[in-house]
């Protein structure tokens, strides 16, 4: 039995919010099967660290809550509910007082959560309020796509972001081996995809070099730095693109595409990261140092479905926990 008690409330149940960027976005897993029609799929860059902490909240995994990019934002609960902050270390306060991530926290009303700026441990946080924020939908996801203009644009000062209010009883955490530790050099695993064989000269100094994340680095995609490949002269007809493509355009330096790419491209790609891979990039900040690790694609699957068992075995366990009172 579930510990968690819907809330009667005569006020306005949601965040009001009193600061914010267009970075500040409600997520959830995204828009599945409709890249045939132009619509990128969206969703959560870091999608352990936002089931997670939709876990601590006794939510399903898919639900909606708020990506914080970079920090800079500030809401008051208008009704009373139950919280949770995962993913990057960034500040992270209430009334003033500094909180732990990886924790459920009872918020009443009138409480104030305030996230300050990223301060290199990682660059999106996920906030989680039991019962998910109640958004609109659109086709079937409340993941905003500022390009494509989904879930009402950019959020703004004063708007309010609706949820359900709640009540719980009992302490609920993570261990520490699950908190998102970034780090500031990564080797990111790419499976080769079928025009590796036509730029397979470019492999060896492909693999070999050490790539710095540029500034021009957002929800889209990343552009790398680092020394330019000599790229051979290829008349290639645009195609789809999948999360995690990783590019070679003309001045021979990789653009990995994220969660708001877009669905067709014609330069010559090398593959595809795996879903770890391109949760780091998520996080990462320009200055980050990452190393590309070419990667057989069974084992690819045999790392991805291990991967999936254990995080599917914590968020179980933490949904278990939650039906254990505490007086």
């Amino acid at each position: 039995m579930s510990e968690f008690r819907s809330a009667d409330s005569a006020q306005q149940r949601g965040f009001l919010i009193q600061q914010t960027h267009a970075l500040v976005q409600v997520q959830d897993a995204g828009r599945r099967g409709f890249a045939k029609v132009g619509v990128t799929e969206g969703g959560w860059l870091d999608a352990t660290s936002a089931r997670l902490a939709n876990a601590l909240v006794d939510n399903p995994a898919e639900a909606a809550l708020l990506e914080i990019a970079l920090g800079g934002f500030s809401a008051q609960a208008q009704a009373e509910c139950v919280v949770a902050l995962t993913g990057a270390n960034l500040p992270f306060t209430i009334n003033g007082i500094a909180q732990s991530r990886y924790q459920r926290i009872q918020l009443l009303a009138g409480d104030v959560i305030h996230i300050g700026y990223a301060n290199r441990q990682g660059a999106r946080c996920y906030l989680a309020v039991h019962g998910g924020l109640q958004t609109p939908e659109v086709l079937g996801s409340r993941s905003t796509v500022l390009r494509e203009q989904f879930s009402g644009g950019p959020l703004a000062v004063g708007q309010l972001l609706p949820y359900q209010a709640s009540r719980v009883y009992g302490d609920l955490s993570l261990p520490y081996a699950w908190h998102y530790k970034h780090r500031r050099f990564r080797r990111l695993a790419l499976v080769l995809g079928a025009q590796a064989e036509l730029l397979s000269p470019l492999l060896a100094s492909f693999s070999a070099q050490i790539y710095r994340v540029g500034p021009a680095a957002d929800r889209m995609g990343v552009r790398l730095q680092g020394r330019a490949l000599a790229m051979p002269s290829l008349n290639l007809i645009s195609e789809g693109l999948c999360v995690g493509s990783v590019q070679l355009p003309p001045d021979g330096l990789p653009i990995v595409m994220l969660r708001d790419h877009q669905t067709m491209g014609g330069y010559p790609k090398l593959g595809a990261l795996c879903r770890e891979s391109q949760a780091w990039l998520g996080q990462a900040l320009p200055g980050d140092f990452c190393q590309f690790e070419l990667i057989d694609a069974a084992i690819a699957i045999s790392k991805g479905r291990a991967f999936e068992a254990k995080l599917s075995a914590i968020e179980q366990q933490l949904r278990q926990q939650a039906g254990a009172w505490r007086v």
